[in-house]
Formats: C-alpha cells, structure tokens, sequence
C-alpha cells in the first residue's frame, strides 16, 4: 500500500511497518475462488479524540478496493482496523461491491454487536495498558470476512476462537470471524466501480487534511533539527576550546545528538517526502474522478 508509513517519528514502531495485501485463488469443485488477506493501519494516538493514522488507512482501503478485480468470486478478509462506521470501509465496500458477511447474518448492530477487538475474551485486554483503553468502552468490531454477495451465498457467520479451554488467556488479542458459503453464480460479470460523490468528497476531505497534517509535522521536525544543530554547535565549541572539565563527556553528547539529526534528517529526506508525494497522487486521482464524474 502507500503511504504505509506513518508520521509520527517513532511514536510506534507498528506503524512504520509497510502494509499490503494477500491474495490466493482457490480452485473448488465449483469454481474459482480469489480470497484476499489484509491488516490495515490501526489509530495509536494517545489521544482518542485525534486519528493520527486516518489518511493512511483510507488510502490502503481505496487502493484494496480498486485492486480488488471480481472475474471470480472473492472473499475479502483481516483485520480493518476500520468500525463499520467510519468512511474507509464505506469507500472500500463502494469499490469492491462487496458485502459484510456477519452483518448480512445479523443485521441488528444492537443485539449482534459482533465484537472483536478488546473483548472480555481476549487476554490482552487484562494488561495494564490495555485495561485503561477497555475501561473507556473500547470494544469494538474491527476484522471482517467480505464476500461476493452476487456469486456467493452467506449461509453462516459467527465470531469464534477467543478464550482458550482450560486456559487463561486467549487465542489471540482479536476475536476470529468464521463465515461459511455456498457459490449460486460461477461465472461473474465484470464492472466498472467508483465511489458516490458523498464519499468522494469526504475521502477528499480526509486527504486533504492529512495532508496539512503531514505539512505541520515536517515544520515542527525543521524546528527540532535546527536547535539539535545549535546545541551540537554548542557542544563541539566547549569540547574544541576545553571550557568545560570533563571535554570526553561533550564529545559523547555531540555524538549522540549527530546520531539524532542524522536519523531526523534521513526520515525527513525519505519518509516525509515520499508520504506527502503519495498523498498529493491520491489527491489527484479522487479530483480526476471527481472531475470525470461531473
């Protein structure tokens, strides 16, 4: 995907991990099957009211939604990281014209909330750092199993492997999804698919502020470079002229503060660039089709 690195200079090591796509195509007794395997950005802002990662996952979900290509049945499935409220998946399920196979089953949220994340089943929740986050209502539904509605056929779904048997913690930090279907229609019609203006012009809306975002971050990082380079001139001065008692000791402070602007630098060179870079192409993409549209 791109961008698939995040903003935030070593806020989390997660998040500058490159994010993508899996497909396989099954052969069954029937007809081919495309099954597609994902992880999309998580929000790992401290904050709950802030989503530092909202421009990057409602890229990778345009994009997975443009790749997806329906000559065969597909089925689409990973964890999101994406309530089905938020605009991503909306864009991603415009895109792919593929259905929510829990909520096909279930269609009241109310009494089949379907929650698989920070549920009392997953023992990562019991952690000290995770108790904090649940204790807000956390719980959310966030992995899904997408299908062809057109050429397949829903017959279950259900939320599955949370606690272990006999044990004390879980499976693992998510609840799974388990959906069973049956093919009604081997041979798909292929189709053109674009977003509605509403969702165009909030996914524009989006990017457009990640942007600003991604622009403000770079400004406050020049600033934090150019102090590191006054501090570091400060320091080779005291260690040149031997103002102070113990030279070694400044010499082993501006080393490490060139370390730091080195690495600061590098990330500015490299990742700033290529994230604004990215977002601008998918600016321009959306204003393309807008504009094809109108």
């Amino acid at each position: 995907f791109s961008p698939s690195v995040c903003l935030i200079f070593c806020m989390n090591c997660f998040l500058a991990t490159g994010k993508g796509v899996g497909k396989v195509r099954i052969k069954t007794p029937a007809t081919l099957v495309d099954v597609y395997n994902t992880h999309l950005h998580a929000n790992y802002d401290p904050f709950p009211t802030k989503d530092i990662t909202e421009g990057h996952r409602i890229t990778q979900h345009y994009e997975m939604g443009k790749y997806i290509s329906q000559h065969v049945p597909v089925i689409a499935l990973g964890d999101f990281n994406t309530v089905d409220t938020e605009i991503s998946l909306q864009v991603f399920k415009e895109l792919s014209c593929l259905s929510d196979s829990y909520r096909d089953m279930y269609p009241d949220a109310a009494t089949h909330p379907g929650y698989t994340n920070d549920t009392p089943e997953c023992s990562w929740r019991h952690t000290s750092r995770s108790a904090k986050l649940c204790s807000n209502n956390n719980i959310k539904r966030i992995d899904y199993i997408f299908y062809s509605k057109e050429f397949l056929k829903c017959a279950s779904s259900e939320n599955c492997c949370g606690a272990i048997q006999g044990q004390d913690f879980s499976y693992s930090d998510h609840i799974g999804v388990k959906s069973v279907f049956e093919v009604v229609k081997a041979v798909p019609s292929v189709t053109m698919t674009t977003l509605t203006p509403d969702t165009l012009a909030e996914t524009m809306t989006i990017i457009n502020a990640s942007l600003r975002t991604t622009y403000r971050d770079i400004r406050d990082k020049i600033r934090i470079l150019f102090v590191l380079l006054l501090v570091w001139l400060a320091c080779f001065t005291v260690a040149v002229f031997e103002v102070v008692l113990s030279p070694y000791m400044v010499v082993i402070l501006s080393n490490a503060i060139m370390a730091a602007i080195t690495t600061l630098s590098l990330y500015l060179l490299f990742f700033c660039r290529s994230e604004v870079s990215k977002f601008k192409e998918f600016f321009s993409q959306l204003n393309r089709t807008l504009m094809k549209d109108t």
